[in-house]
């Protein structure tokens, strides 16, 4: 692959994470998208690619970096391959030695610091990529996803007519509350689904 004009990095912990993205100049590579925070589930996902979208970061100019941190970085890997980015995951401590110390370290920091460790070692990232038959399952719950959050939120709006009216009708307002209710539990779901085994490289399915 060529080198691309973007690098992201990404920081990952627990909750949130932080991502950057440098791009190639004429003299070498600077940040050009300051680092910003997400929550580490599927909304700050979807949000993530809407901010590299609107900062016409695209996958096929971009690689994507982030630290191999297990459980914490699964879910947005393969969201991340999904959507057709390139994709890296490094050694903590290879990007560590990349480094010279420095007194304070923050996830943003860290994000920046990922982001020129792709760039110096492009040649040398390790291409992450499950098998695509894991990814067209995961496409699968991805949709089936947005269509029941798309159906929640019609739920939503509807209660909140409702509830505006002068004369309120429980009834319906309590059968929407039921579906927004059962909505929400496929949502869980869905996302405890999207979990690969590393091994087979197969969805577990069920507990």
């Amino acid at each position: 692959m060529n080198v691309p004009e973007y690098f992201v990095g990404i920081d990952i912990a627990s909750l949130t994470f932080y991502a950057a993205v440098g791009q190639v100049r004429e003299n070498g590579w600077e940040i050009v998208i300051k680092p910003k925070e997400f929550e580490n589930n599927q909304d700050g996902f979807t949000q993530l690619i809407g901010h590299l979208n609107q900062n016409k970061v695209f996958p096929p100019e971009a690689v994507i970096c982030m630290e191999s941190t297990g459980v914490y970085n699964e879910a947005l890997a393969y969201f991340l391959v999904v959507n057709g980015y390139n994709l890296a995951i490094e050694p903590p401590l290879d990007v560590k030695r990349a480094f010279h110390p420095i007194g304070h370290k923050s996830d943003p920091v860290d994000s920046k610091q990922i982001s020129e460790y792709a760039y110096r070692f492009f040649d040398q990232l390790r291409p992450w990529r499950p098998r695509d038959e894991v990814i067209e399952q995961i496409k699968v719950l991805l949709t089936l996803r947005e269509q029941c959050v798309t159906q929640s939120t019609g739920h939503k709006c509807a209660v909140n007519a409702l509830q505006r009216k002068v004369v309120r009708t429980p009834m319906a307002e309590a059968i929407h509350q039921e579906a927004i209710k059962e909505l929400s539990k496929h949502i869980k779901d869905i996302e405890k689904e999207i979990v690969v085994d590393p091994l087979n490289w197969t969805l577990f399915k069920g507990s």
